[in-house]
């Protein structure tokens, strides 16, 4: 009994490394490097289309969802924020 509790200990931990190595965020670096590039690909359509797809394609309540409304808040909120700049100065 116990080879076969550890054999599937074995198995089971093996398994879960493979999806922690998974599941790693992005490195910042190349995070960077992807926004510059679809920015740089189509300017503000497709930075828009970019930020606000995962709305769409998220649930409610998921990490994914998070970020993309808040992408769609600054988005939003940035050029009122110039506006008022422009008309204060």
């Amino acid at each position: 009994m116990g080879a076969l509790l550890n054999r599937l200990d074995a198995r089971d931990r093996a398994l879960f490394s493979r999806w922690s190595l998974a599941m790693q965020p992005m490195p910042r670096m190349r995070s960077l490097k992807l926004w510059r590039v679809i920015t740089h690909c189509g300017g503000v359509s497709v930075s828009v289309t970019a930020a606000l797809v995962p709305l769409a394609m998220s649930g409610s309540g998921s990490v994914l969802r998070v970020a993309a409304e808040q992408a769609a808040v600054q988005m939003a909120a940035g050029p009122l924020h110039d506006r008022h700049v422009a008309l204060a100065g």
